[in-house]
């Protein structure tokens, strides 16, 4: 009589409570719908563990009839497989075990084909259906046994469902059954423990990682195999050192390593053991790919044979073309290939980066050339490349291979240099930039002397290397050496390279407009964007919109320069992904031009995402937009700690990088932020401590001015009205709007109406107030301009209110701007033919110039508040008293009163004095 183990004929027993699978109610459906579920994963994986699930949940939820097989601990006779068949089989017929005994007694040789025809007769007689779990199948693989588990499936009765577990694919085809929709299938990505199963199985264990983070840490490492779970549970026992355990946990590890070599690597031929150490090395694999690395030409064969297998390699599309093994996995045979011969691995390097260089694939081709040792031959493979990485935007890629190459073999490869050096200029790496292009320029010369380099690629070279130097002016905003450069470098200028030539067109045009030449913004434009197009770079072109909104916007141009801002940060997406420093250019200029235009709250979402981003790459266009931008934006909310805070940044920054505009633009708003908080001492404090020239003479506009100077000049011109030099002011902005008319600059010309509208409030003129108003508005209606006309003071907002019927209770400057937008709605048309008795209504009204007193205007007033006269203010403050008159009655035309009495009182309303 065959014998029969009881223990094989039931799921094995655990200690401990099991994690309940998530894959189980899917694996449930998949058994009761589906002829067959197979359960196919490398050793360690739960596979076992998963099928007792569902043994337990057919037993306990439908008292079904269930059998189970454990093949793996039998044997690989037919006899002894067909025994502990049946005898499973008795739980769904009884007696089977008997009818299979009486079988072999009665016949010597016995065929799968007879046995598995009994036993199917006999489970005709079965009421319901009937299960049968059979695990490790692949422990009789190509046997008998294995035959009469495909006879089965094929002929038992319908109502039969089978579970079959094993580490590789069944012998025999289960292509009809899938085909036939009667296949449910469990692979060892369904296997793979998630974060919550790992919670359960080491607060099980009693070994449970203190944080949420190791344990995802640990599903990281093992990639959810449950066998690696279970060995870093044991290595780390009761103690707590999860953190230092989990980041050293490798293929490499003792356990780790014992576990793979006996269950796995050992058991392999020869042959395949030397085909899995020399593919380790790589990352991703094809079939030629190890054909060239291992000199041989099987590699179709033993990959399939090891997918057959399930030896812990995954398939990496659905053309089945690209695999990779389990990381544990491929790191323990790495540490095996090292531990035998370094010179072979390098060399598996070296042959696996000349595939994928023949191949295209350039971040495998650099890995495994850096890997191989070879860094000349990693530099060669890389200065091919650059201008392309370049130009694709792939700066993070290339950087890093340059960073993992020696100095001494980089300074070898000019190209590399070269980019290397517009990399460290775009970051505002300014004197790294310097110091690689003066080792460039030393070894083109060298290379001429030595006659190694032929006179046209040293000629190109040098062409290359002046382009980088006006990159380098170009990003210092050393706009005057890049207008200089730029014609220069354009007169000879190969095309080969388009993606080179439009930077040069887009940097010119930049410098233009930086001296407010606006004449040739399209011609520019278009070429450099023609070159673009042809270089097919994506990336440039968030460039090229981040440099042309300015001067489209300059010249009033504001929908153009929206629609090219929002494009831009779309490519940014598409290249670099969600917030990054590439779209941040783009976005803070956006945000910038949407708050002008009072919108607020989209100006404030862009800030929030893109700001924190904004040292990192970029032009000093973006960085005003940024800070002086966003720090604009708080004010209006009275967010005075942000306001405070950006500019203080911003400061330290242009400090740190030479970068005179953007310090500008900050002087000017930290000033117009002291005026409007009636703090002229603060006010002139900070213009000493930036050097604003006293007299207003080197501010004048000229040939040679820079949108600096009228930074400069806006500073100038707020802290003049703040002492009370109105007509001073006045004149300096009069000079900027006759400079900014014939060069169609809209921007400037607005800013400055503005301000000769504040200085004439200031002088007492409210008529010509409203009429630079008018003619602001003129420009500013069609294009939605509002934010510009709230900043200069609330006399200024009061004329604007009469203009446009705007009630006088509106408390805040956001829903001031809202009523604006709204009356915009009527066009400029609307603005320019104003019924006269607004206008004059306007002029009749006090100018009320918060903040637009003069410090002496305001200590005699603190005087008057104290009840002095004339002399005895005179006296104190040592003026004659006719001086004294003269200032009482400038201060009588400014608050728009006739008495001493009310002038005090108009003055304290207005926060003037305390």
């Amino acid at each position: 009589m065959l014998p029969v183990v009881a223990t094989r004929l039931r799921p094995p027993t655990r200690a401990g409570a099991a994690v309940q699978r998530e894959a189980l109610p899917t694996a449930l459906e998949h058994l009761h719908s589906r002829r067959l579920l197979l359960v196919r994963a490398p050793a360690g994986y739960g596979k076992s563990l998963l099928m007792t699930q569902l043994y337990d949940a057919l037993r306990a939820g439908r008292k079904a009839a269930v059998g189970w097989i454990s093949v793996g601990e039998i044997g690989a006779s037919l006899a002894e497989v067909a025994m502990h068949c049946a005898a499973a089989l008795s739980h769904i017929v009884p007696g089977l075990d008997s009818a299979m005994q009486t079988l072999f007694e009665a016949q010597r040789n016995v065929s799968p084909e007879t046995i598995s025809a009994m036993l199917c007769n006999e489970l005709e007689s079965a009421d319901g259906d009937g299960f049968l779990f059979v695990d490790d199948l692949h422990a009789i693989a190509s046997t008998p046994g294995e035959r009469l588990y495909e006879c089965l499936l094929r002929d038992a009765p319908e109502r039969m469902h089978f579970a079959i577990a094993s580490r590789t694919e069944p012998g025999f085809s289960v292509a009809r059954l899938r085909a036939r929709g009667e296949l449910g299938e469990i692979d060892s990505t369904t296997l793979r423990f998630s974060v919550q199963e790992a919670h359960q199985f080491f607060n099980s264990s009693n070994a449970s990682p203190p944080s949420d983070r190791l344990v995802e840490l640990a599903c990281e490492k093992t990639e959810g195999w449950a066998a690696g779970l279970q060995l870093v549970s044991l290595s780390v026992g009761s103690g707590n050192n999860w953190d230092e355990r989990l980041h050293g946990l490798s293929g490499s590890n003792r356990s780790v390593g014992s576990f793979l070599a006996d269950d796995v690597f050992l058991a392999q031929s020869e042959d395949v053991q030397r085909f899995l150490l020399e593919s380790s090395v790589l990352r991703q694999f094809c079939y030629a790919l190890c054909d060239e690395v291992g000199q041989r030409h099987d590699s179709r064969t033993i990959i399939k044979q090891l997918q057959r297998q399930g030896l812990f390699i995954f398939s990496l599309d659905e053309e089945e073309n690209w695999y990779r093994y389990h990381h544990l996995f491929s790191q323990f045979l790495k540490k095996r290939l090292s531990e035998s011969s370094q010179t072979q691995l390098y060399a598996l390097h070296r042959r696996a980066a000349h595939w994928f260089c023949s191949n295209g694939m350039l971040d495998d081709a650099m890995f495994h050339a850096i890997s191989s040792g070879d860094f000349r031959y990693a530099a060669g493979i890389l200065d091919e490349a650059c201008n392309d990485l370049f130009y694709q935007g792939k700066l993070l890629s290339l950087m890093a291979w340059v960073k993992q190459i020696p100095e001494s073999v980089l300074n070898e490869y000019p190209t590399i240099q070269l980019i290397r050096a517009w990399n460290l200029t775009l970051e505002w790496r300014f004197d790294e930039a310097g110091c690689v292009l003066n080792s460039v320029l030393k070894c083109i010369r060298e290379s001429v002397e030595k006659d190694s380099l032929v006179p046209e690629a040293a000629a190109r070279l040098y062409q290359i290397y002046q382009h980088r130097k006006m990159m380098l002016a170009h990003f210092s905003d050393d706009m005057r050496t890049v207008e200089r450069m730029c014609p220069e470098l354009l007169v000879d200028f190969a095309d080969d390279d388009p993606y080179l030539r439009g930077s040069v067109e887009l940097c010119l045009l930049c410098a233009q407009r930086e001296i407010y030449h606006l004449e040739a913004v399209d011609r520019l434009e278009m070429a450099a964007r023609g070159f673009f197009e042809r270089a097919n770079s994506q990336f440039v072109l968030v460039w090229h919109e981040s440099i042309l909104g300015p001067a489209l916007i300059q010249r009033g141009d504001v929908a153009k320069a929206t629609s090219g801002y929002r494009s831009a940060i779309d490519i940014a997406y598409g290249i670099a992904g969600h917030a990054s420093p590439l779209g941040a250019m783009p976005a803070v200029l956006l945000a910038e031009l949407l708050m002008d235009c009072g919108q607020y709250d989209a100006a404030r979402s862009l800030w929030d995402q893109y700001l924190p981003l904004c040292d990192e790459l970029g032009l000093v266009d973006h960085l005003i937009a940024a800070y002086v931008g966003r720090a604009r934006l708080a004010s209006i909310f009275e967010e005075n700690e942000i306001a405070e805070s950006l500019l203080a940044h911003a400061t330290r920054f242009a400090s740190a990088k030479s970068f005179d505009r953007l310090f500008w633009h900050v002087t000017a708003e930290k000033i117009r932020r002291a005026v409007q908080s009636n703090d002229v001492a603060s006010a002139q404090r900070i213009a000493n401590e930036a050097k604003l020239p006293r007299d207003a003479t080197p501010l004048y506009p000229s040939d040679q001015t820079t949108t600096k100077t009228e930074a400069m000049a806006i500073a100038w011109i707020r802290l003049a009205l703040a002492r009370g030099f109105a007509k001073e002011a006045e004149a300096l902005a009069k000079r900027w709007i006759t400079f900014a008319l014939p060069r169609s600059c809209l921007r400037t010309e607005i800013r400055m109406r503005i301000l000769v509208a504040a200085s004439k409030l200031a002088s007492g003129d409210a008529r010509g107030a409203t009429r630079a108003l008018i003619d602001a508005l003129a420009h500013a209606v069609p294009r939605g301009i509002v934010l510009p006309f709230l900043e200069e003071g609330h006399a200024v907002k009061q004329t604007l209110a009469t203009i446009f019927s705007v009630p006088e209770n509106l408390r805040s400057d956001v829903e001031f701007s809202d009523a604006l937008l709204q009356t915009y709605a009527g066009g400029p048309e609307s603005v320019l033919q104003r019924p006269r008795a607004a206008v004059e209504q306007a002029a009749a009204l006090p100018a009320r110039t918060e903040g637009r007193l003069s410090q002496r205007e305001i200590s005699i007033l603190e005087f008057v508040s104290q009840g002095l006269q004339n002399k005895e203010i005179a006296d104190r403050l040592g003026l004659a008293e006719g001086s004294v008159k003269w200032y009482m009655q400038q201060i009588y035309a400014k608050l728009g009163v006739r008495r001493r009495l009310n002038a005090y009182q108009r003055a304290k309303a207005l926060g003037l004095i305390r």
